[in-house]
Formats: C-alpha cells, sequence, structure tokens
C-alpha cells in the first residue's frame, strides 16, 4: 500500500483497486510464484494511458514502459477486475533493469504470455466476461501446460526465463519442429483477424503430435488433455467460418489415440 500512495500516477480510485488485485493476487495459489522484487518496483512507476488505437483489446500492459493502456470504449464489454489482474501479472514478470522482458523477448512468445496471463487472471479472479479477444492463446496456453509440463511452464513464466521452455520444446520434439510451431501461434496471434481465419485447428494438430509421442501417458493425462483441447468449444462454433480448421482436429486426436492404443 505504501508504494501504492507515492506512485502519484495514480488516483484514490486506482490504488484502491490494484491494491485489491494485488492482494488477491498475493493470497492466491500463484503466490509462491511471484516475484515480490519485481512487482512492487513496478507498481511504485506504474501509469495508465487511454489508447482508442488497441482496437480489439480493451487493455494491453506495456512492459518497455510499464504503462497500462486501455480503451475505454471498449471496456464497457469486459470485466474490468479481471482485466487488471491480467495486466498486473506483467508487472510480476518485468524484470527490474533489464531489455529480457520475460515471454515478450521473442515476438513467437507473444501469444502464450497473453494466454497465460489471461487464464492465471481467472484463477485469481474470475471472469464474468469469459469471451475474450484471446481465446485462441488461452488454449494454447493450456495446452502447452500439459505437453510441456504445468511446472516447467509456470517456472519458465515467472522466472521470466522464456529459453527455458524452449529448450524442452526442443528437447521433445527437434528444432525444426519447434519454430514451426512457433510460427504458426506468431502467424495466427497477428493474423487472424485481418485474414478472419483462425491456424488453431493446425496449432492444436501440432501439440497433439508432440504430446503422443510422450512415453509411458497416463490415462489422466490424455483425459485432461482432451479436455484442454476442446475448451471454448461453444464460443469456437459461433464463429464456424473463423475455425473452419478445428473441423479436423477431433478425428485427428482420436486416430493418434487408436494408434497409440489409449
Amino acid at each position: 500500500m505504501d508504494l501504492l500512495l507515492k506512485n502519484k500516477n495514480l488516483n484514490n480510485e486506482l490504488i484502491k483497486d490494484v491494491e485489491t488485485i494485488v492482494s488477491k493476487l498475493l493470497t492466491s495459489p500463484l503466490a509462491a510464484n511471484i516475484n515480490i522484487e519485481n512487482l512492487s518496483h513496478n507498481i511504485n512507476t506504474l501509469t495508465f494511458k487511454e489508447d482508442f488505437s488497441l482496437n480489439n483489446r480493451p487493455a494491453a500492459y506495456d512492459y518497455m514502459t510499464n504503462t497500462i493502456r486501455f480503451n475505454s470504449v471498449l471496456l464497457d464489454k469486459a470485466d474490468v477486475e479481471f482485466l487488471l489482474a491480467k495486466e498486473l501479472l506483467g508487472l510480476a514478470v518485468n524484470k527490474i533493469n533489464s531489455t529480457n522482458n520475460g515471454f515478450t523477448k521473442y515476438d513467437e512468445l507473444l501469444p502464450l504470455d497473453d494466454g497465460l496471463r489471461d487464464n492465471l487472471a481467472e484463477v485469481i479472479v474470475g471472469n464474468e466476461a469469459p469471451i475474450t479477444i484471446s481465446d485462441d492463446e488461452k488454449v494454447i496456453a493450456r495446452l502447452f501446460a500439459e505437453v510441456y509440463g504445468h511446472e516447467l511452464v509456470l517456472k519458465s513464466f515467472f522466472s521470466s526465463n522464456p529459453d527455458m521452455l524452449i529448450r524442452q520444446m526442443k528437447k521433445m520434439q527437434g528444432e525444426e519442429a519447434t519454430v514451426n510451431l512457433l510460427n504458426n501461434i506468431k502467424s495466427n496471434y497477428f493474423n487472424r483477424f485481418s485474414l478472419g481465419n483462425s491456424m488453431l485447428g493446425e496449432i492444436e494438430m501440432q501439440l497433439i503430435d508432440v504430446f503422443m509421442n510422450k512415453d509411458n501417458l497416463s490415462e489422466e493425462e490424455v483425459n485432461n488433455f482432451e479436455l484442454n483441447l476442446f475448451t471454448n468449444k461453444e464460443s469456437f462454433a459461433e464463429n464456424k467460418d473463423m475455425y473452419s480448421s478445428l473441423d479436423q482436429v477431433s478425428e485427428y486426436f482420436q486416430s493418434k489415440k487408436h494408434t497409440k492404443q489409449l
């Protein structure tokens, strides 16, 4: 609270809102992962800025300037507490005096940063506006945890060490497949709305391949992966033209299960 009061960029209402979210963050199941030094330092200099260039996203955290940018026109359709929790998670992984700003070090991991913070914010405060601009990234982030390991993905994210995750990816699937997967995720993130076409189905099938190549898969692991594979199925069905690639995923997954005799 003292750090918030020292921040001259925040009015009393914002101080109260930020204090509430930080308190929930530090008492959540994620608390042990939080870098308190990063969070405290960045709260002290955090700024908020109106930005109408955010055409699709009501808010976004700028790691380079430690600024939460927002489009007030879009906030009416959003859960503001959820958005604030999501953007404040950026402060926790934004290293002090470093050009290595976590997953944003690589453009290919920007989507994963977005999806992870979306999912983690839901753990902390929930989300009353469940259909978000980051639906693809949320699914991809959940599948990454199932494929490459929940503990490793969280450790890589919260320690601002994206190379830890990339090394694991290359170990499990080789460099060429890793580069191809990350490029598809990046392309989907930056281009799907302008092109009117999501690559989520192709990305999911790539992740199915990596997952099914793991040794000694348990029934529980397979069930959890399948559950996350079809998360948000209803919302994607509402935009069938954009998500036509998803039509192949179920059959592809079942064929892989049959081949592996699961």
